[in-house]
């Protein structure tokens, strides 16, 4: 009974190899105090940063390591690779889709050059920027991700 009532569930796949872990963790106060929104991170060892879900690649930054997603449900996303990395690193990275491009769950979007980065994991936050449209109801913390493949976030809308 009142089944109708029930909203649709969604998830987001690891866009990057890793451990799942808490915003409270990362070590940037914009995105352990959820300033641009609320989420989680990646300690990630990967080498490619994905899509995690179906949408349009709404911007990708100049120094090549965040894009910003616009998914077919709403959700707005910003994914981070790095913390104070890519500031000194821009050639370490390679944006492999352009801005305004449909993307499903799973495409490449940049490359990472491990070998020109001091780090071998980078802390990646993914970030949902229109918080107030979408509700967490289970992060998979604490969990090894393998990109494209593992669920790492369960929402709702709002």
């Amino acid at each position: 009974m009142f089944q109708f009532l029930k909203k649709k569930s969604y998830s987001l796949l690891a866009p990057i190899d890793g451990t799942v872990m808490s915003l409270d963790e990362v070590k940037d106060p914009i995105f352990s105090q959820r300033m641009m929104g609320d989420g989680i991170a990646i300690a990630a060892t990967g080498d490619l940063v994905c899509a995690p879900a179906d949408g349009l690649i709404t911007v990708t930054i100049e120094a090549r390591h965040a894009f910003g997603m616009s998914l077919d449900n709403g959700m707005e996303l910003l994914i981070h690779v790095g913390i104070n990395t890519p500031m000194n690193h821009q050639d370490a990275f390679e944006i492999l889709i352009d801005e305004n491009k449909r993307v499903t769950a799973g495409t490449p979007i940049i490359r990472i050059d491990h070998s020109r980065l001091d780090e071998d994991i980078l802390i990646t936050p993914i970030i949902i920027t229109n918080p107030e449209c979408f509700q967490i109801i289970h992060s998979h913390l604490d969990e090894q991700a393998t990109a494209s493949e593992t669920t790492i976030i369960d929402y709702i809308p709002h």
